[in-house]
């Protein structure tokens, strides 16, 4: 929970942002690009890629490719970058259960096209650390509910709002991450 201090202030500092940045959309499209490869490279890390910012900026930049790692690597930074790069241009799209997979089908596209663009259903159960995700025969659906139940609760604060959303994506955990068919619990 935030603070209503905190809250004041983000509030003020949107107020002032909204103002300044009218008529802007192109630079300020612009210099989100300009850090296209730090973001890609951050996302990246936390899902412990042993490519540095350095290597990320080349693959990104100029488009070149970098030698003694995984070529699944290389896919994951030029992926991400596209999907950034698309995300930035329309900031004000609406979530949608049809743009979470479309989002996931360009992640995952020459890296596991056979998971591509699809949540986990069947046999295809996910564990994360000692959690369990969601029982694969309810992940559309859960995940169909918690994209209606973001924009149908007008109540909470936006942050907490998108902190719950998080929480309970990644406990579903809608998509196998390469780990397809390993059986039922």
């Amino acid at each position: 929970m935030i603070n209503q201090t905190t809250k004041d202030k983000i509030a003020s500092l949107h107020k002032q942002y909204d103002k300044l940045s009218k008529g802007k959309e192109s630079a300020l499209y612009e210099i989100s690009m300009s850090e296209l490869s730090e973001m890609v490279y951050n996302s990246n890390a936390i899902e412990n890629s042993t490519l540095t910012l350095q290597d990320t900026e080349a693959i990104i930049i100029h488009n070149k490719i970098v030698k003694d790692h995984e070529i699944r690597e290389i896919y994951e930074v030029k992926n991400l970058a596209k999907i950034t790069a698309e995300l930035l241009k329309n900031p004000t799209e609406r979530l949608s259960t049809g743009l979470i997979l479309s989002i996931h089908s360009l992640l995952m596209s020459g890296i596991r096209d056979d998971i591509a663009g699809r949540f986990r259903s069947g046999k295809e159960w996910v564990r994360v650390g000692s959690n369990l995700g969601a029982n694969p025969a309810f992940v559309t659906r859960l995940i169909s509910e918690l994209v209606d139940s973001y924009y149908q609760n007008e109540t909470d604060y936006f942050l907490d709002k998108i902190a719950y959303f998080h929480a309970e994506f990644e406990s579903i955990h809608p998509f196998t991450d390469g780990m397809v068919g390993w059986g039922e619990y």
